[in-house]
């Protein structure tokens, strides 16, 4: 069995879906020969709103070896811009201060190595790699900052590693930015290329992305999808009401307002539906946005925080369709939660269409219905409602479609096996 080192910020228990793609290789790549030893920090099992990322209960450095891998979790150590931003008692003068301690982090990172959490990792990635036999070490960012360990490894030890990207990083189409904000950009640009020519290979979650990135780096590339983990057995549950939910944080660059008017028009005339967004209210900007619809829906729109994974499993079986919004602009953001969606094989609905990565397998698979006119989505949804209501609403896709099974994450995370084979 071959050990690899995996270097990742966020893994189990950590909630956020960031932590799922390296989880699952953990438990898994033992399957295909390798024996993963993992490196992140310590988290706790729950994180309901944003601040709870900097707060933790049980703070201290752990070992856990499993029978698929071992996990190094180092002490998560606050800085004083994290005890500002959890202060009771902020004001002007410690937000102005907030900003400037952040910024000075984002531009220290490029010219030094003695900053928190990297030096820990990189102290912690030293001692393994000097004591075990490493074939190689995957670093999957975002924090992006962890590609300067791989950098300094390789240069110390020789050592092979692979970037993943679970997002682009310089090249990101999604964010705009400030005018100190194009200051680090044009600092991570330099950096990027400089720590990613160590690199033996990167990969990320879609074509789009895997193509831009290795272009800017010059480097292979190759895609490795997040994909689901498992089929979800009994994936109906029946309900009074035709619901159409959304699972997961909304970010600003979805515009979700021309579906909110449609879906306006398309409920005015029925009592039995309603809406929901499950754990958007995580971000206070994006929970504001939806509560501007309140008032014309009432009780049809249903917000939440963040919820347990058995209540979001529950409450994706109660739904009729399942739904996603695209990115204004931007190609090749699939997001987790389309992989999540077909372990349900229900009927997915995007809109706007994203005339990419989404489109292309919900209409070539028949898995659901995108489109960018307004009466065309009320039509689909007035169809499925009278679909619901005769009680013919079914799923449309098994665990034995033959494309639905080279979604999952076993199947992804064999092709991330054959890449190590290539590479380490």
């Amino acid at each position: 069995m071959k050990k690899i080192l995996i270097i990742s910020y966020y893994f189990e228990p950590c909630s956020l879906t960031a932590s799922q793609r390296t989880t699952f290789w953990a438990r898994n790549l033992t399957s295909f020969g390798y024996y993963p030893i993992i490196i992140t920090r310590n988290w706790n099992n729950n994180i309901s709103k944003p601040e709870d990322v900097f707060q933790i209960e049980k703070n201290e450095y752990n070992f856990k070896k499993t029978e698929t891998h071992d996990v190094f979790y180092l002490p998560y150590i606050q800085n004083l811009r994290d005890r500002i931003l959890l202060s009771k008692n902020k004001n002007l003068f410690l937000s102005f201060l907030q900003k400037i301690l952040t910024f000075k982090d984002l531009i220290k990172i490029h010219f030094s190595k003695n900053l928190k959490p990297i030096n820990s990792f990189l102290n912690q990635t030293e001692k393994i790699v000097k004591k075990e036999d490493i074939y190689g070490i995957i670093i999957s960012g975002a924090p992006f900052d962890f590609f300067k360990i791989g950098y300094l490894i390789e240069k110390k030890y020789k050592t092979p590693w692979i970037a993943d990207y679970r997002d682009d990083w310089s090249t990101n189409e999604v964010l705009t930015y400030s005018f100190f904000q194009k200051i680090v950009l044009e600092l991570s640009k330099k950096s990027e290329r400089k720590w990613i020519s160590t690199a033996s290979a990167i990969t990320s979650v879609s074509d789009h992305y895997t193509n831009k990135i290795s272009k800017f780096n010059n480097k292979i590339g190759y895609t490795i999808e997040n994909g689901f983990s498992e089929y979800i057995t009994n994936p109906l549950i029946e309900s009074e009401h035709f619901i159409v939910l959304y699972n997961g944080t909304l970010y600003k660059s979805q515009p979700i307002e021309p579906f909110m008017d449609a879906f306006i028009k398309f409920s005015s005339d029925k009592n039995n539906v309603k809406l929901k967004f499950i754990g958007a209210a995580f971000d206070e900007e994006q929970k504001e946005r939806l509560t501007n619809y309140l008032l014309k829906l009432n009780d049809k729109l249903i917000i939440t925080n963040r919820v347990e994974k058995e209540k979001i499993i529950e409450e994706q079986k109660k739904a009729s369709i399942l739904l996603m919004f695209s990115h204004k602009n931007c190609k090749g953001i699939p997001s987790s939660k389309l992989y999540e969606y077909f372990s349900f094989g229900k009927h997915i609905l995007c809109y706007p269409r994203d005339h990419d990565i989404i489109d292309e397998k919900l209409n070539d698979y028949e898995l659901g219905y995108t489109t960018d006119n307004e009466i065309e989505l009320v039509q689909y949804l007035n169809e499925k409602y009278q679909e619901f209501s005769c009680n013919n609403l079914k799923v449309i896709q098994t665990s034995e479609d033959p494309f639905i099974q080279t979604q999952t994450r076993l199947f992804q995370t064999k092709k991330l096996a054959e890449v190590l084979n290539k590479h380490f």
